[in-house]
């Protein structure tokens, strides 16, 4: 999202991103090479609300501060780990369809075709979060969790069960039921990690509404025993419980249960299911796939975590896009360009740039 944004509008450029000029190897395509798919979506008249919103609710400073960092976060990856998302087999669906269209399917239902379409007290809790929690041990906590592999593979467990959409639909709490009752529960969860005297039993009760926790034959163990660990670490134990306590802040109703819960059960649940089911197997292709994509969650959790600079222009476009009167759109014109799979020449341009392999 943060790539495709800089090119829908001309006053995006290189402007003030000062570096020696070479000549670019002979390999290299050019620029309109890369976006050739992206003006064509342009010239058809799509976009139209991406464009809007990086022409007029950015200035030309913050315009310059995203390219900046964006080409500053993407030098950090290792070659070719950008583009390796896209070709993983592991992605791709029998149709040929890979990530990028997938997602941008999702997207779209999110948007127009789904039961609270378009979500905004979601998106404003995203909006809330990026704006006024503390960035940099959220994302630090975050990282944290992401590099403990008991707690993700537990996490790929979860989602990945064979009739979670049934578990879900037919949870019964606090005398509430399906959508309610999740949306109930989720904040149960979260309000007993936000305590200081938090305890795993805590966590264990709550998740043993849905599934077996003790089962050995599940991953849910090993998932237990990872947030036991990681919320042992006081300083990741510290970053999740303000980035929690400032989500309820932020959001005391946890709306975002609702966007979970209609994307696990409903029509767009199933793709989101085969990609996890696709990703949690051990065959050699998803191990792969974990690899390249944990190491890229990694770095750029760590890039986020460790500058201010790359936090502001993050919270500064998300404030833009996410607007109650923009977001459907905004949601929509990001379908488009993932639909149209225009997305991997623009990241692959960044790459490029970032890393110096051309100029």
């Amino acid at each position: 999202m943060l790539i495709s944004a800089c090119f829908l509008t001309s006053a995006c450029g290189a402007e003030g991103i000062d570096a020696p000029w070479s000549p670019p190897p002979p390999e290299c395509k050019r620029a309109d090479d890369y976006l050739a798919d992206l003006y064509g979506l342009l010239d058809q008249g799509k976009l139209q609300f991406l464009r809007g919103v990086i022409s007029e609710g950015l200035s030309d400073e913050a315009r310059r501060d995203l390219v900046s960092v964006l080409l500053s976060l993407v030098g950090s990856f290792e070659s070719g780990a950008l583009s390796a998302i896209a070709t993983l087999p592991v992605l791709e669906d029998n149709d040929g369809a890979g990530l990028q269209v997938g997602l941008g399917q999702v997207l779209r239902w999110t948007a127009a075709g789904s039961p609270g379409s378009p979500y905004l007290d979601a998106f404003g809790m995203v909006r809330g979060v990026v704006a006024t929690c503390d960035g940099a041990s959220a994302f630090g906590a975050l990282r944290a969790v992401a590099a403990d592999p008991d707690l993700v593979d537990g996490l790929f467990g979860l989602l990945g069960e064979d009739g979670l959409a049934t578990l879900l639909s037919d949870l019964s709490f606090e005398g509430a039921e399906g959508r309610e009752a999740v949306r109930l529960l989720l904040r149960n969860v979260l309000v007993s990690l936000s305590q200081p005297t938090f305890e795993i039993t805590a966590l264990t009760e709550l998740l043993g509404l849905l599934v077996d926790v003790e089962d050995p034959s599940t991953p849910y163990p090993a998932l237990v025993a990872g947030v036991e660990r990681v919320m042992g670490e006081p300083v990741t134990r510290a970053g999740i419980q303000g980035l929690v306590s400032c989500m309820l802040d932020v959001d005391p109703a946890v709306s975002v249960g609702g966007l979970i819960y209609d994307l696990v059960t409903a029509p767009a649940g199933p793709e989101i299911g085969r990609v996890v089911d696709r990703l949690s197997n051990e065959s050699a292709e998803a191990l792969d796939a974990r690899a390249v994509l944990g190491t890229l969650v990694d770095q750029s959790l760590e890039f986020l975590a460790t500058e201010p600079d790359a936090r502001r222009a993050l919270a500064t476009l998300t404030q833009e896009l996410l607007r109650d009167a923009f977001v459907a759109g905004v949601l929509l014109d990001l379908a488009e360009l993932l639909e149209a799979e225009a997305l991997a020449p623009i990241v692959d341009l960044f790459t490029a740039l970032g890393t110096g392999a051309c100029r």
